[in-house]
C-alpha cells in the first residue's frame, strides 16, 4: 500500500513538471513532444513512469496520439474537462445545487446575446419544440423537452463553450425531476401567485423583441430552481 501511495505521488509530480515543461518551452497546437526516453533521462524516472503521466495528459485532452508523430499538443478546450466530471454519478447535492445556480446565472446573464443573434429561423424551431412539449400532469414539461428547449437557445448564442456547456442541463434536470416532490413546492408556489413563465411566452418574448421582457421572463422561469437553492443554504 505504502508502495501504490508513493507510485501515485511520483506520477502526480511528474505530471506537473510535464505541464511544465509544455508551458516553459511555448509548444502550441500540433507541435510534438519529445519522446518518453527524453523524459526519463530529464528527470530521472522510469520510461513507464513517463507513459502513465503522458496517459493523463491524454485523458485531460492536452496531447494527443499521432501515426508517425508521437505525442503532439491539442487544441486547448476548457470546458472538456468540467463537463466530464459533470456527467458522471460522483456529484453531490450541495455540488449539484451550485450548478443550477450557475445555469440560472448564465441563461439570464446571455439575454443581450440571444437578442442579437436570433433570426427567423431560431423562432421557427423553438416553436416546434412548444408545439412538441409533452406535458406530464399540470405542473411538469418532460426532461428531454426541457433539455431540447434551453439547448436550442444555447446555440442561438452560437458560442462554443455555452455548446459544451449544455450538457449541464442533464443532470440538473434530472435532478429537479427526480427530486420533484421536494422541488413541485416552489414551483406550486409560483403558480398559486400567477407567477409560473413557460417556455411558449419565452418565446413570444423573443418573437415582439421585448429583450427587457425576456429577462424578467426567463428568471421568473427559473425562480423555482433559485428559491429551491436559496432555501438549502438557509437551512445549513
Amino acid at each position: 500500500m505504502e508502495e501504490e501511495l508513493r507510485s501515485i505521488t511520483l506520477v502526480d509530480q511528474l505530471e506537473h513538471k510535464l505541464l511544465k515543461y509544455i508551458k516553459e518551452a511555448d509548444l502550441r497546437e500540433g507541435d510534438s513532444l519529445p519522446s518518453e526516453s527524453f523524459f526519463s533521462e530529464k528527470y530521472n524516472v522510469s520510461r513507464n513512469l513517463v507513459r502513465e503521466s503522458l496517459s493523463r495528459l491524454k485523458m485531460l485532452n492536452i496531447i494527443e496520439s499521432r501515426r508517425r508523430r508521437g505525442m503532439v499538443i491539442k487544441e486547448a478546450d476548457p470546458m472538456v474537462n468540467f463537463v466530464k466530471v459533470i456527467r458522471s454519478n460522483l456529484i453531490g447535492k450541495q455540488s449539484m445545487l451550485d450548478l443550477i445556480e450557475l445555469r440560472c446565472a448564465i441563461e439570464i446573464g446571455i439575454t443581450p446575446m440571444i437578442f442579437k443573434s436570433v433570426d427567423h429561423n431560431d423562432i421557427l424551431e423553438l416553436e416546434e419544440i412548444v408545439d412538441r412539449e409533452n406535458k406530464l400532469g399540470d405542473v411538469k414539461v418532460s426532461v428531454e423537452d426541457e433539455i431540447n428547449f434551453h439547448t436550442r437557445i444555447y446555440q442561438i448564442v452560437d458560442n462554443s463553450s455555452l455548446l459544451t456547456l449544455q450538457n449541464v442541463l442533464i443532470p440538473i434536470f434530472s435532478y429537479a425531476h427526480s427530486n420533484f416532490l421536494d422541488f413541485n413546492n416552489y414551483v406550486q408556489r409560483l403558480r398559486d401567485e400567477g407567477r409560473i413563465v413557460s417556455h411558449n411566452d419565452l418565446v413570444d418574448f423573443i418573437k415582439e423583441g421585448d429583450e427587457s421582457g425576456y429577462k424578467e421572463g426567463i428568471e421568473r422561469h427559473l425562480r423555482a430552481f433559485l428559491d429551491y437553492v436559496y432555501e438549502f443554504k438557509k437551512e445549513k
